[in-house]
C-alpha cells in the first residue's frame, strides 16, 4: 500500500494525502490541511472516540451484574464487532493492491505522464496494441454522439518511412461516429516495462491502467467536465 502512493487521485493530493499508510498533512488556514481535519472531526472523534463515549454503550456496562458474566461476553462481543465493523477495512487495501494487480496491457508509449514528478518515466499515455497471427494490431474504438461506445476492433497499424508506428488518427464520420485508438494510462510494469523483442525500429510497452481516460481535451477547461480534472498540456481528463 505504501508504494502506491503515486497513484492517489490528484484531487487527494491537493487537500493533503501523503500516502495510503501515512496521515495526511497537518496544519491551518490552508486547503492542503483540509484531508486532516476531515478525517480526524468525523472519523477519529466522531465514529472513534465517539462510540466509547456514547450513552446506550454506558448504560448496558453498567447493567452488567458481575464481572463474570462481563467475561463471558468478551468473546461474543468480539465476533460481533468484528462481523459489524472490522470487515470494512481490509476489503478496502486488498481491492486497491488488486486494482493495481491487474493484467497487463500492452502496446505503445503515446506520451510520458508528468516526467518531472516521476523520474522513472513509469506513468504514461498507452496505445493499447494486439498480437494477431504474429502481427502487432491497434485497439480502435467507435464512439456515437451520445458517448457511447459502438465497437471495439483491430486494424492494422500505419507506418513512416522509417517503419515506425504513426498515431491513430481521430476521425468523425458525416454521421457523427468518432473513430479513435484505444489509449490508457498505464503505470509500467516494474520487473518488465518493455517487452525484450522490439517490432522493427518499435518498442512495446506493458502496464496496468491506474486510471480511466475520460476524454481529449484540448486546453484546460474547454471540453473537461470538471477543469480540476484536466491537467494542464496533458491533452487529457483523468478521472
Amino acid at each position: 500500500m505504501t508504494n502506491l502512493k503515486d497513484l492517489a487521485p490528484p484531487s487527494l493530493t491537493a487537500i493533503g494525502h501523503q500516502g495510503w499508510t501515512a496521515m495526511p498533512k497537518f496544519g491551518f488556514g490552508d486547503n492542503q490541511y483540509n484531508l486532516w481535519w476531515i478525517i480526524v472531526s468525523t472519523i477519529v472523534m466522531g465514529v472513534g472516540i465517539g462510540v466509547l463515549a456514547q450513552p446506550q454503550l454506558m448504560v448496558r456496562f453498567m447493567t452488567v451484574k458481575s464481572k463474570r458474566e462481563l467475561n463471558r461476553a468478551v468473546g461474543t462481543g468480539g465476533v460481533f464487532i468484528l462481523a459489524m465493523t472490522g470487515w470494512r477495512s481490509p476489503p478496502g487495501v486488498v481491492q486497491r493492491i488488486l486494482f493495481v494487480a491487474r493484467p497487463l496491457f500492452k502496446g505503445r508509449v503515446v506520451k510520458v505522464i508528468n516526467p518531472d514528478q516521476h523520474p522513472k518515466n513509469d506513468h504514461v499515455l498507452l496505445q493499447v496494441m494486439k498480437n494477431s497471427d504474429g502481427t502487432w494490431m491497434d485497439s480502435i474504438k467507435e464512439t456515437g454522439k451520445d458517448g457511447k461506445t459502438l465497437t471495439n476492433y483491430l486494424a492494422v497499424t500505419v507506418t513512416g518511412p522509417g517503419g515506425q508506428w504513426l498515431p491513430v488518427a481521430k476521425t468523425t464520420s458525416p454521421a457523427g461516429v468518432v473513430r479513435e485508438g484505444v489509449v490508457v494510462p498505464a503505470l509500467l510494469d516494474g520487473a518488465q516495462p518493455f517487452l525484450a523483442d522490439p517490432v522493427g525500429p518499435n518498442q512495446l510497452a506493458q502496464g496496468a491502467v491506474f486510471r480511466r481516460v475520460r476524454k481529449a481535451c484540448p486546453t484546460r477547461s474547454s471540453r473537461c467536465s470538471s477543469p480540476r480534472r484536466c491537467r494542464s498540456g496533458s491533452g487529457w481528463c483523468f478521472c
